[in-house]
């Protein structure tokens, strides 16, 4: 992801939040994530 469709990204979840779309929110989230600490 470049730094464009980063700013993009976040403006599209401002305008969600600003609208009180959780759901267009949440869309940008993955149902699954699997974390993992990369200093190990």
């Amino acid at each position: 992801m470049d730094r464009e469709a980063f700013r993009r990204l976040l403006e599209s979840m401002a305008d969600g939040w600003n609208v009180g779309d959780a759901r267009a929110v949440a869309e940008h989230f993955a149902e699954r994530v699997g974390y993992s600490d990369p200093t190990r």
